[in-house]
């Protein structure tokens, strides 16, 4: 089945701290998104989140996917979500 490349955050979380317990300089965001024609979430990293206030319930997002030479055929081949305006 064929999914658009955007959709919308249903929900996200921040980790401050990485597997092993230790601080992370910055923190990494995750999201859980439902991309358009999906009948199902997707979770992954949120991308270029520079101010904190633009993450929220409902927002719309778009899936970043590397470059064709660089993908393998996984799920690895997505790199995150950005959040879209």
């Amino acid at each position: 089945m064929e999914v658009k490349r955007t959709g919308r955050l249903v929900s996200y979380t921040l980790c401050y701290v990485d597997l092993d317990g230790a601080q992370l300089r910055r923190p990494v965001g995750l999201g859980l998104v439902h991309l358009e024609g999906a009948t199902t979430l997707l979770l992954h990293y949120l991308l270029r989140v520079n101010d904190l206030t633009e993450v929220r319930i409902g927002c719309r997002v778009e899936t970043v996917i590397k470059p064709k030479a660089k993908r393998i055929g996984s799920i690895l081949d997505i790199e995150g979500f950005r959040v879209v305006s």
